[in-house]
């Protein structure tokens, strides 16, 4: 069986058009994260874009590609299709359950194969093209208030010096000042019918 699974594989592998697959997928790639780039650079502040934001973007790319997974049947069961039989390798004495299984093992060790590709390459190049950005000091106070809040939780709260929660603390200020001029006028306006 592994013996067929890597027969499997060598042809799969040495098909003219495997490189061009991985070439274009890993191009792909970098143009989404060229994308990100172009956003972080054309507009600074709305969200923070880097290497983290990216990261949290891969479980869509999983999704588109599961149509890779048509690209590499047709890497691994293309001869079979071309010829319109499997009579060579049966006749020679190979179960057709073993080819089967030795074809779908090929399958999933090319797309494993591509998929560990593609995540190093998204990986590394959002991380030489976007950069870390861990510091939510950068971002508008809202935003770094909430992805304080998010990673620190109820300590956020606490951390009175900190660049993402003084912006907060003076709104809160500003709005408590408002509250009491707004109670004072309402106080003074209601007496005696006035």
């Amino acid at each position: 069986m592994l013996r067929s699974i890597r027969a499997e594989w060598y042809k799969a592998v040495r098909r003219p058009y495997f490189p061009i697959l991985f070439l274009t997928c890993t191009l792909l790639t970098v143009g989404a994260v060229y994308c990100l780039y172009l956003i972080k650079t054309q507009s600074p502040g709305i969200t923070p874009i880097g290497l983290p934001f990216a990261l949290s973007l891969s479980p869509l790319g999983m999704v588109l590609g599961l149509w890779l997974v048509a690209i590499g049947g047709d890497l691994v069961f293309s001869e079979q299709y071309k010829h319109h039989t499997l009579k060579n390798e049966v006749s020679f004495g190979i179960p057709r359950a073993r080819i089967y299984l030795s074809r779908w093992a090929a399958v999933f060790l090319v797309m494993l194969l591509l998929y560990a590709v593609l995540v190093a390459v998204y990986a590394l190049s959002a991380l030489l093209l976007l950069g870390l950005d861990r510091d939510p000091s950068g971002l508008t106070s809202g935003g770094g208030f909430l992805l304080l809040g998010y990673r620190r939780g109820r300590q956020t709260m606490y951390l009175l010096s900190h660049t993402a929660v003084q912006p907060m603390l003076a709104a809160r200020q500003n709005l408590l000042n408002e509250a009491h001029l707004l109670k004072e006028f309402l106080r003074f306006s209601d007496n005696d019918g006035a």
